[in-house]
């Protein structure tokens, strides 16, 4: 998954065969590629020597958006995630979950048709992790963008997706795939105690190669 994703944002080059995102072959095109590709890292990656405010304007800036627009939409973005009262804080007095908040907003900050998460949530408390994924979700609902999320954990991948892809371990193959037809919004626990997602749940995990669990 880790070479997939490396793959998908340009990172690593493949050494056979085609890798495409919102149809631009992220090979041939990288740059790109590079415009319409948002990522969200497991680990925090703001800029310490910034603020919060200044970590979103200078991403959209290297991303070429005029001085105005990038100032207007770290603005926007801000008040979207309700980060607003902390625009000019240092990254490092930021939690954890905070953190991975701005790094979401800065992912979508020159308007990207797919964001790729690669575990944002792995080394949050479970609260704070329940409270995000419904922030994707919400995210996801209101902006339209195609969010492209790893993660080790079976519920929260049927909690958020509309379609999962199960890999296996190395050589990474799609080992099981599942479509996930749950009403939306979805509810931390009225979804998850929902008759369907269990079934959806138990068909997951019993589907994958017996890997060890």
């Amino acid at each position: 998954k880790t070479t997939t994703a490396g793959m998908l944002t340009t990172r690593v080059i493949p050494t056979s065969g085609k890798a495409f995102v919102g149809g631009i072959d992220v090979v041939e095109h990288s740059t790109a590629a590079k415009q319409v590709i948002g990522v969200v890292p497991q680990s925090n990656t703001l800029d310490r020597s910034l603020n919060v405010w200044e970590n979103l304007y200078f991403h959209g800036r290297y991303f070429g958006m005029s001085s105005r627009a990038a100032h207007q939409r770290t603005t926007e973005l801000l008040e979207q995630f309700r980060l607003g009262d902390r625009a000019k804080a240092d990254t490092i007095t930021l939690s954890g979950g905070m953190a991975q908040r701005v790094g979401i907003a800065r992912a979508l900050l020159q308007n990207p048709a797919v964001i790729l998460m690669d575990e944002p949530f792995g080394a949050l408390d479970a609260m704070t992790r329940q409270t995000l994924q419904d922030e994707v979700a919400r995210l996801c609902q209101e902006s339209g963008v195609t969010v492209v999320f790893i993660t080790h954990d079976l519920e929260e991948a049927i909690y958020l997706g509309d379609r999962v892809l199960a890999m296996t371990k190395g050589p990474g193959r799609i080992g099981a795939t599942l479509d996930v037809d749950l009403p939306r919004p979805r509810h931390q626990l009225t979804t998850r105690e929902d008759a369907q997602f269990l079934q959806y749940r138990h068909e997951l995990f019993h589907s994958l190669p017996n890997e060890g669990h």
